[in-house]
């Protein structure tokens, strides 16, 4: 390895320095300072730290494989260095104006990030900024450390709006679906909407909002003096998830909500956290806690286990048939029947009987007991029969009765047309009318007597149905 003079170092630290003097200040990032944490993941944040000041093309950034080489040539003890004076004097060795420097720690569930800008020269810190976060520590590497640093230099960049147009402000109101977006404007964070911020120079501005599971919504927006309103729509982040199970057919819950039966293929859902629920009568629920990744398939299985409990019947009498949901048992087999937790129907039938329906939950290792003493309806069958039989004679009565008093009417019409004696015609006359009211009198009541036959008859069907006779 070729060994380059410290002296040549720094000759070249002042040349890189003096060519870009004219757009950007130097400065070095000194590793964070891990507290509660691994050291480790301190030392990739610092890096990500530089990489981050690097695009933002404000500060002219040294490498740190060079300010490691400097620091080397001097023999300075970087684990010693704790405080900002002895960050300033690394700063000097360094040749730089600025210097970065700060720390990152973990109290319980919260991460906090600390960075302060230090003046090398006079050693007074010029900018600060303070960020916490509660969740995976992954979200500091990939937001936490784009946030710090955009407070950090919001400072200085805010600053220089107001000088360029500080007697031309705007009032500018964000209102956004759904609220509670936090919103950033050329890098600064001025809170979550709805928001109104009275006064901000006029001109053109970044604004971006950004929320949880919800992409971000950017927007280049022009401030005019005066008062400017702007409403965003955020689009959620979609995933999607793939959810099977044994048996089929078992009822999803995702977060509380019913979305249907298994299987369920590709069902969008928002990312980040949610509780998928698996339920069926006769099987143990299941649920899972899952984590979606935006535009991200999961594949959830769920296999049931099967729950049973006991059931015994009492049946009389003992040949009876019972069904018990969609399945027959004879009276035989009605002791400690095994069968799934959940509700079922149970019917118990025999000829000339009338049938009994009973609903029963069966829970959980469970034994239960029920009765059924099924009622004889062989006697109101018999009593049917009987009045369908005197109601059918009756009608046979009736009906003869007044198709005879219709034929003798019509035969005494034709002797009394066809007849030349006087009396014969008056007896004809007579016997015409007498026999013609007999049967118009008693159409009403073969009607009614038919009526009955009819009724009992069907009704006597209907009872053989119910007593389940053939």
């Amino acid at each position: 390895m070729v060994h380059i003079p410290h002296k040549i170092l720094f000759l070249f630290i002042i040349l890189y320095s003096s060519i870009f003097c004219q757009t950007n200040t130097t400065i070095a990032v000194y590793n964070l300072r891990a507290v509660g944490m691994n050291k480790d993941d301190a030392e990739i944040l610092t890096d990500h730290i530089r990489s981050v000041l690097v695009d933002k093309k404000i500060y002219r950034v040294i490498d740190r494989g060079l300010m490691d080489q400097i620091l080397k040539e001097q023999e300075f003890q970087l684990s010693d260095c704790t405080s900002d004076e002895c960050v300033v004097e690394i700063g000097k060795l360094l040749s730089v104006k600025k210097i970065l420097t700060g720390s990152v720690g973990k109290f319980g569930k919260l991460y906090t990030i600390e960075l302060r800008i230090i003046d090398v020269e006079s050693g007074r810190i010029e900018n600060s900024s303070l960020y916490n976060y509660e969740g995976v520590m992954e979200k500091l590497l990939t937001e936490g450390v784009y946030k710090s640093i955009d407070k950090l230099l919001s400072i200085k960049e805010n600053q220089v709006n107001l000088t360029e147009s500080v007697d031309k402000v705007g009032q500018i109101t964000i209102i956004s679906n759904p609220s509670k977006a936090e919103v950033i404007i050329d890098n600064e964070y001025f809170g979550n909407t709805p928001i109104t911020i009275p006064k901000l120079s006029v001109g053109f501005h970044d604004i971006i909002l950004k929320k949880d599971t919800y992409e971000d919504y950017v927007i280049k927006k022009e401030v005019p003096e005066g008062k400017i309103n702007i409403n965003c729509k955020l689009v959620p982040k979609i995933s999607y998830i793939t959810i099977k199970s044994i048996p089929e057919n078992s009822t999803v819950f995702l977060d509380d909500e019913n979305i249907g039966d298994t299987p369920i293929i590709n069902k969008e859902i928002l990312v980040g956290n949610h509780k998928v629920s698996i339920l069926k009568n006769g099987y143990k629920s299941e649920t899972k806690n899952i984590f979606s990744v935006y535009k991200d398939t999961l594949e959830e299985f769920f296999s049931l286990k099967e729950i049973f409990g006991s059931l015994s019947l009492n049946v009389n009498p003992k040949e009876s048939i019972i069904k018990i949901g969609d399945k027959n048992y004879n009276s035989f087999e009605v002791e400690n029947i095994s069968l799934l937790i959940g509700n079922y129907n149970i019917k118990v039938s025999n000829p000339y009987y009338y049938p009994e329906t009973k609903s029963i939950e069966i829970h959980e290792g469970g034994k239960q007991s029920i009765d059924f003493v099924l009622k004889y309806g062989g006697n109101d069958l018999k009593y049917l029969e009987k009045k369908k039989k005197v109601f059918y004679i009756g009608a046979l009565s009736s009906s003869s009765f007044t198709v005879v008093s219709a034929i003798i009417a019509n035969y005494m019409y034709d002797k009394y047309k066809r007849s030349n004696s006087v009396n014969s015609i008056e007896n004809y006359k007579r016997s015409t009318i007498f026999f013609d009211k007999f049967c118009i009198s008693s159409l009403p009541i073969s009607a009614c007597i038919i009526s009955c036959t009819i009724y009992f008859h069907f009704k006597e069907i209907n009872l053989k149905k119910l007593l389940e006779i053939k």
